[in-house]
């Protein structure tokens, strides 16, 4: 696409990549078989497995982006899209591949990751047990069937303080799982080593990004000037999920003195008064499930999802 281009080497390079994607076993024939139930097929899984599974999806859109092949342009953007069904739950473990996404309308989230900012013991190490969880969005490594503790583990970590760190917590998951099972959400350092499997980077993250942007509606991207901008109000609710207290949080230009929370058949289960802009909400009564949290103000009323674990 550079401007003066050879077009011969253009082209060159267009045919031998979609010949490459249409008749290697790997590429468009895996879903023309589907080959993989989820239709997201890998050959392979290997440290960092979300990353290659987002750059799939866009290797296929580049069928219809590049216009390499009008009669299966629709087939590969149906391949890429699966792709990114993959990503956000599509999988055995029914997994979002995103941190923290329940305000979101995730249901099954990345809970925890590996990094210094959201690391074991933080206010945001883990969804639903720390105060806030890792911040909404971050893509983790992924499924990584050669996931293995440390060549110390059981008994050679140099004390018996670094042994007892073997067993922290069970490492099957994800060792001795298929593929596509090999994971876990967890951030324990060494000699756990949970960084091959949780551990985020902007690789995974701009492959996931850049697969996403192929699917956006650009007529649904709102954009605003300092004359003419309207706010999206909405209702907060952290830690979510959570087995205890729940943070209800309500905008500022939003004037409301009641909450309910509905059961997803909507029959009312809990109720009280508002104690200002943030309250704090007991919830230990409440089953495991999910649940609907609205406060009613003027001019309408807001609601949010909450799940309790």
């Amino acid at each position: 696409t550079i401007p003066g281009v050879s077009t011969s080497v253009a082209n060159n390079i267009k045919t031998k990549y979609y010949n490459s994607v249409n008749t290697n076993e790997r590429n468009l024939p895996s879903y023309d078989n589907a080959t993989d139930p989820y239709l997201a097929y890998l050959n392979s899984y290997t440290w960092g497995s979300n990353n290659t599974k987002a750059s799939k999806g866009s290797n296929f859109y580049a069928v219809k982006q590049y216009d390499l092949n009008s009669t299966r342009a629709v087939d590969a953007e149906k391949a890429a899209e699966h792709y990114l069904h993959y990503m956000h739950g599509v999988n055995p473990l029914n997994k979002v591949y995103l941190t923290n996404m329940y305000a979101h309308g995730g249901d099954n989230c990345a809970d925890q990751i590996y990094h210094t900012w959201f690391y074991d013991g933080t206010d945001w190490d883990e969804t639903g047990v720390s105060a806030y969880g890792p911040a909404p969005g971050f893509v983790p490594g992924g499924p990584n069937p050669s996931y293995d503790w440390d060549g110390c583990c059981p008994n050679g970590c140099g004390s018996t303080g670094n042994n007892a760190r073997c067993y922290e917590i069970a490492i099957t998951p994800p060792k001795g799982q298929p593929a596509q099972k090999s994971y876990l959400d967890f951030n324990n350092g060494w000699p756990l080593n949970s960084w091959s499997v949780t551990e985020n980077s902007c690789g995974y993250q701009i492959a996931y990004i850049r697969l996403l942007s192929k699917f956006i509606d650009e007529a649904s991207v709102i954009t605003s000037t300092a004359s003419n901008q309207t706010l999206k109000q909405e209702l907060l609710l952290y830690p979510n999920p959570t087995s205890g207290t729940v943070q209800l949080s309500v905008p500022e230009n939003f004037e409301a003195s009641n909450f309910t929370i509905y059961t997803a058949l909507g029959t009312s289960e809990l109720s009280g008064k508002l104690s200002g802009k943030e309250t704090a909400i007991n919830i230990q009564q409440l089953e495991k499930g999910v649940y609907i949290v609205k406060v009613d103000g003027q001019g309408g009323s807001l609601s949010q999802q909450l799940i309790i674990k």
